[in-house]
């Protein structure tokens, strides 16, 4: 889970000076862990065996399913 305090650097690494209310902290902190939850998901659907038994998760298989999540941000921004 992203901690509030995490939360809070990853906003301001963004923007150092923008101020950011508790509650949006707090938000922002909740939807990076399902955001998270979705990529975790998606690695798992890059890796061949679906059982999880006799097969490990690689740098590959993490970074493939990274590519595809930004190809489709970036289809979004184009919007």
């Amino acid at each position: 889970m992203v901690s509030k305090r995490e939360a809070r650097q990853l906003l301001k690494k963004s923007n150092s000076e923008r101020s950011h209310s508790s509650s949006a902290v707090s938000t922002f902190a909740t939807l990076s862990d399902r955001i998270l939850l979705l990529f975790a998901k998606r690695v798992e659907s890059e890796v061949d065996n679906k059982d999880g038994r006799g097969s490990r998760v690689t740098s590959e298989h993490v970074t493939n399913a990274a590519l595809h999540m930004m190809t489709i941000i970036a289809e979004l921004e184009e919007l």
